[in-house]
């Protein structure tokens, strides 16, 4: 409502009535197209804002507009803002923590308040002196704690300073900036079948798996030989390295990884299958003349590994021990592959021979770097 001067009353056409949100803001037309009218002394603005700026302007005749001083009018406001939501934040490797959270979108907001503690069960400090009128702040934290994890909540305040519910509460994660305690190998023992290999697992309690690493003595890629998740009780590990080349050296390593990708590594060792230069015995052996093509066809059976050289056929007619007769290259002598098994099947014909002669043979694999295969069973044959 207003007044004005019975004298003036006269010379007024109308009224028009604006409001902002603050005394330098901008100011709307609330009262309407037409004027108030000039007897009227009150208007009732029915969907005012929570804080209120008015200005009345009194046009004359010639429509020259008059403008009062502005009037703050504040309705009574006891209901608080909602509690902010979508807390997120981070902290930096130099501990510097930022967090935001969603804009609310209250009318009369007036800012925020930020509360922070290392156990949710207890009571939060707060973090703000002043009142944080944009919806992120800045602060640091110390690293060296045995605290892993920061819990934070908030309030949001109006003018009136009536401060909402407190938030739910966000739990950010410290960067964990010391790798793990480095796992040990406590045995590693050597045989002609395997490598037996026994370790400590880190007891670091955010590892998060250990990988067990091997590669040739000299080289620099590492293959994994096994993996092994989180492990709550297990303190020691084994591995029987079975597959590894006989007579080569190996290193193998162990490395642990906490829940922030830092690792810590056993002290690397060496060892290897011991080779004791016997491979696998010949098996199946087969002979038989064939006196159409003045030929003795033996035949034999053998599970290849790697580097293997030749084949000796040892022979004799009975008058000595067996000798060394030919030699024979795999690829020559190769007559049937039995895939799945890895089995192959070899054949030789012997086609120098006295008739009325008995003949005996054995049969040797040869391998790379001197490696061989026990005799196989003597086989003869009459000729």
């Amino acid at each position: 409502s207003w007044k004005i001067k019975e004298a003036a009353a006269g010379q007024i056409a109308g009224f028009k009535l604006l409001r902002g949100s603050t005394p330098t803001g901008i100011f709307a037309w609330i009262s309407g197209p037409e004027l108030i009218p000039s007897n009227q002394r009150f208007f009732i603005d029915s969907e005012p804002s929570t804080t209120n700026y008015y200005q009345l302007i009194a046009v004359d005749a010639y429509g020259r507009p008059l403008p009062s001083f502005k009037a703050l009018a504040q309705l009574d406001d006891q209901i608080p803002p909602e509690p902010p939501v979508n807390i997120r934040g981070k902290i930096m490797n130099d501990g510097k923590m930022i967090i935001t959270w969603d804009k609310n979108t209250e009318q009369d907001m007036l800012g925020y308040r930020v509360y922070m503690a290392n156990n949710p069960n207890t009571e939060f400090a707060q973090l703000t002196s002043q009142v944080v009128s944009h919806n992120f702040y800045i602060d640091s934290v110390t690293l060296n704690t045995l605290s892993k994890k920061v819990y934070i909540k908030l309030r949001a305040l109006d003018y009136r300073e009536n401060p909402s519910a407190f938030s739910e509460i966000a739990i950010i994660t410290r960067p964990d900036t010391l790798p793990p305690s480095a796992p040990v190998f406590k045995s590693v023992q050597a045989s002609g079948s395997a490598v037996q290999l026994e370790w400590a697992f880190s007891s670091s309690p955010d590892v998060q798996k250990h990988e067990l690493r091997r590669r040739p003595k000299g080289e620099d890629q590492w293959s994994v030989l096994a993996s092994y998740d989180y492990l709550e009780t297990q303190v020691y590990g084994h591995y029987e390295d079975q597959v590894a080349k006989k007579g080569q050296q190996y290193e193998y390593q162990l490395v642990a990884t906490d829940d922030s990708d830092l690792q810590a590594f056993a002290q690397a060792v060496q060892s290897g299958i011991i080779d004791n230069g016997i491979r696998p015995r010949i098996f199946d052996p087969k002979i038989e003349a064939d006196r159409r093509a003045k030929t003795i066809d033996l035949s034999w059976k053998y599970q290849p590994q790697s580097e293997l050289r030749h084949f000796e056929i040892y022979r004799t007619d009975g008058t000595d021990m067996p000798q060394v007769y030919q030699i024979v290259k795999p690829e020559a002598a190769i007559i049937k592959i039995h895939k799945k098994k890895g089995i192959t099947t070899y054949t030789f014909s012997d086609d120098q021979l006295q008739m009325n002669q008995r003949y005996s043979y054995q049969i040797r694999a040869v391998y790379e770097r001197g490696a061989q295969s026990p005799l196989s069973d003597l086989i003869s044959i009459n000729y």
